[in-house]
């Protein structure tokens, strides 16, 4: 074989340097029809040495297809082997989605019902406020003795029970979870007790007459110092839900996201167009190149642009959608591919 590939390539070599040796390019009309001849007579020895190195190549063929045979062996289980790796990862990958949506939405739930907790309870506190000013205002108008407080506080005190500061939690609408998860996380974490607050009325209301003998001799200055108060109050109790919903924000951003390690590389994922062999398409598709072509240039490597074809552009238009996934040229349709 090494004296056979040595013998031929000396004598192709010696072949065409032979038919290449007498050119002479033309450069006035009466020397066209001799470089006619020779043109012809080149391209004649053109084909016998190309025939003469097939008659020596081609032995070699049915020895190169049986080299050959092993790593062609290797196409079908590196296939099948990918095949079966792509679709575990895929069925892992769907079930830790499933998980992942699951727990994503029990945050959400959560942070719901902590809302709902601040939010309910600082309009409790905020109707504290107002009850304990109106009992205060509501004794200076009536001209109440100081004699008197102690009984006016008896009657308003226990007028004022827990039956009066009704919790009202908006309900968490779930699309996963059931509505008995979504119950117990609301029982977990917005359960407000109602009597704390008939409770507060009672000290607040104590302490706003402490001074009450002074107040109604100045009725008019304690009317507006109370009002004053109430709105002060009002703010501060503004401020600290405020506070409580920053302090909630902070702990959930805080909490851990992936419900799933991460035991193998993830499979790359890319969008390629996924449209029928029509001429309908090959033309949405070339329309949105045209459209889209300052994304799709730097995504192409022609050399050739009149060899360029439909299918280089949507393969552009994949490369733009894997790159930016928000992108989606009108009348285009993608779909995920998984590698690994």
């Amino acid at each position: 074989m090494g004296e056979a590939v040595y013998r031929s390539e000396l004598q192709l070599q010696i072949q065409a340097q032979a038919a290449l040796a007498d050119i002479e390019l033309p450069t006035t009309i009466e020397q066209v029809p001799v470089a006619e001849d020779r043109l012809k007579n080149i391209k004649s020895s053109l084909a016998a040495i190309t025939n003469n190195r097939k008659a020596v190549t081609s032995k070699f063929d049915d020895v190169t297809a049986r080299l050959m045979v092993p790593e062609k062996s290797f196409a079908e289980p590196i296939k099948m082997l990918s095949d079966a790796i792509i679709g575990v990862k895929q069925a892992y990958e769907a079930e830790s989605k499933k998980k992942q949506a699951r727990f994503d939405e029990i945050k959400r739930c959560q942070d719901h019902y902590r809302n709902e907790k601040i939010r309910v309870e600082a309009e409790l506190a905020a109707k504290v406020n107002a009850l304990v000013t109106r009992c205060y205002e509501h004794a200076l108008n009536k001209d109440v003795k100081a004699a008197d407080v102690v009984a006016y506080l008896n009657t308003a005190k226990a007028s004022v029970t827990a039956d009066q500061f009704p919790v009202q939690v908006r309900t968490f609408t779930p699309v996963i979870l059931t509505a008995e998860e979504c119950q117990a996380v609301c029982q977990d974490l917005a359960k407000i007790d109602q009597q704390q607050f008939a409770d507060l009325f009672a000290r607040d209301v104590d302490a706003k007459f402490s001074d009450y003998a002074v107040a109604i001799a100045n009725k008019e200055q304690a009317l507006q110092l109370a009002a004053e108060e109430e709105k002060r109050k009002a703010t501060e109790i503004g401020q600290q839900q405020q506070q409580q919903q920053v302090a909630a924000k902070l702990e959930s951003a805080a909490t851990s996201v992936n419900v799933e390690p991460v035991i193998t590389k993830v499979l790359k994922k890319s969008y390629e167009v996924d449209m029928p062999d029509t001429v309908e398409s090959i033309l949405a598709v070339m329309g949105a190149f045209s459209a889209n072509i300052h994304l799709c240039m730097p995504k192409l490597k022609v050399t050739k642009w009149w060899s360029f074809t439909p299918l280089q552009a949507a393969a552009a238009l994949g490369k733009v959608k894997s790159d930016d996934n928000q992108f989606a040229p009108a009348g285009i349709t993608f779909k995920v591919v998984s590698k690994l």
